[in-house]
């Protein structure tokens, strides 16, 4: 029973991490739009895909595919790693590096990193 509670965790983890990331890739797609000048509309004619599924993209509603992500980009002349990249914001960060990590030492003197 402990082993499905520890699935059942990691599992609502993974799920809660999967929805930051749709999230902050649908911001970005948003931003990227906007500072372009485009409307919904005119993205999903250049992409082919609609504006009601671009709008659940952008609003993290939505899982979009890999192919549809790079038609996306490719639409808003972009890269998938702009996509990925939501700036200097450290709540929306999906990758810490090694000389970026918070510093943290614990009440036992244990020296962590973030």
């Amino acid at each position: 029973m402990a082993g499905r509670a520890r699935e059942k965790q990691t599992s609502g983890e993974l799920n809660e991490s999967a929805a930051r990331t749709l999230a902050v890739i649908g911001e970005r797609i948003r931003e990227i739009r906007k500072a372009r000048g485009m409307t919904l509309q005119e993205v999903g004619q250049a992409s082919g895909l609609s504006s009601s599924m671009l709008s659940l993209v952008e609003r993290g509603l939505a899982a979009p595919s890999i192919g549809s992500l790079i038609v996306v980009c490719e639409t808003l002349g972009t890269t998938m790693s702009e996509l990925m990249d939501a700036g200097d914001d450290e709540s929306t960060r999906i990758v810490t590096r090694a000389h970026e990590a918070k510093i943290v030492e614990t009440a036992r003197h244990v020296v962590r990193r973030m």
